[in-house]
Parts: structure tokens; C-alpha cells; sequence
């Protein structure tokens, strides 16, 4: 399920919205931990972003790893026990590196994108399927998000438990 928040088509638009999610992830540094990968992957974004882990949080069946850059950009990475990416969420004045952050769900968020009428720079959207579920929001200098795969969240962990 896919939600769009007051856009109207215009192909310029599209083409501006398609042409900054190409440029998004150059202006937002190396690759982060995909959906679904493992503890390593979330040690190599600290090395790969020039950032830090700034907080290990453990909560009841689930981590929290938060890596903050010096350019403002804030991931919290989601692990199972097993220490498996289940969930992300993100926040800061740039847009992170999605193909990176998203993996294997890059493919399902582009698809949403294609089917707005005018996607713009300022907007809200909600991508919901049985794999992939991403909320995000934002325009230039402010970008919050979340994205988790359901299959994976730990049993016993309520969505509404998660602290994004």
C-alpha cells in the first residue's frame, strides 16, 4: 500500500524527484547497514560514515546501535538477538545513502516512488507490503524515516515498543 500526500503530476517534477534521489546518496556519504544485514555490516557504517556509534541501547529481545555523523545524520540500527537488521530509522538535514540503507527493499521503494504523480521534495510517503514496510518524511535539511521488515521482528516485540 502505497500513500501520496497531496501530489499532482507534472513530468519535470518526477524527473527533479528521480534526479535528487540519485544525487541523495552523494551528498550523504558511503553506504549504511541494509535491511537485513548483520552486526559487521553495522561496524563497517561507522567506519564507512566517519561516524560513531554513539549508544548501544538493549531493550527486552532486541539492540539498538545508534551511529550519529558529523554531518548531523543520526541511524538508529534495529538488531535481532541473532544480530540480524530487522528495523532502521533515520534523521538529519541530508537524506542517507536509501539503496545502501534499504538493500534488497531499494527495488520496492523505487517502484513506489514511480507510481506518484508528482513526488516533489517535500512530501510524506508510506510503503506497506508483506516484506517491507517504510515511512518517511521530510524536505531539504530535515529528513526523518523508518523502515523494518515484519518477517523479522523478534517475537515478543511489539512495533509500538521500538524507540525510533
Amino acid at each position: 500500500m502505497l500513500h501520496n500526500h497531496g501530489m499532482k503530476a507534472t513530468p519535470s517534477i518526477v524527473a527533479l524527484a528521480l534526479g535528487f534521489l540519485t544525487l541523495g546518496p552523494l551528498c550523504a556519504g558511503p553506504a549504511q547497514a541494509a535491511l537485513s544485514g548483520d552486526t559487521a555490516s553495522v561496524h563497517d557504517d561507522e567506519i564507512e560514515l566517519r561516524g560513531t556509534v554513539t549508544a548501544v541501547a538493549h531493550f527486552a529481545g532486541f539492540e539498538r546501535r545508534t551511529l550519529s555523523t558529523d554531518t548531523g545524520l543520526v541511524i538508529n540500527e534495529f538488531l535481532t538477538p541473532a544480530g540480524t537488521v530487522f528495523a532502521l530509522s533515520w534523521s538529519g538535514p541530508v537524506l542517507p545513502d536509501l539503496r545502501a540503507l534499504l538493500g534488497r527493499h531499494y527495488s520496492t521503494y523505487v517502484a513506489a516512488l514511480g507510481q506518484f504523480a508528482q513526488p516533489g521534495l517535500k512530501r510524506s510517503l508510506r510503503i506497506s507490503t508483506a516484506d517491507f514496510v517504510m515511512e518517511s518524511a521530510g524536505h531539504l535539511r530535515a529528513f526523518v524515516g523508518h523502515a523494518y521488515v515484519p518477517s523479522l521482528l523478534p517475537g515478543g516485540v511489539p512495533l509500538r515498543d521500538l524507540p525510533w
